[in-house]
């Protein structure tokens, strides 16, 4: 979305469809995958005692 775009004349429908392509796109800072992919692997990794790393390589175990 360019920078001096605005979101004030949307409706909640047409945020909700903005939303979904935002959250739907590959990033790079999540080695492209999606935020939901990437938020199911974490979740996953949590849920069964596993360990995660932060963007600059840090591990965190639970």
């Amino acid at each position: 979305m360019p920078e001096d775009s605005s979101l004030a004349g949307l409706d909640h429908d047409d945020l909700d469809l903005f939303a979904a392509s935002v959250n739907d796109r590959p990033g790079k800072t999540l080695d492209y995958a999606t935020p939901v992919e990437a938020f199911n692997t974490l979740h996953a990794n949590l849920a069964s005692g596993g360990e995660t790393r932060t963007h600059d390589g840090v591990r965190h175990r639970f």
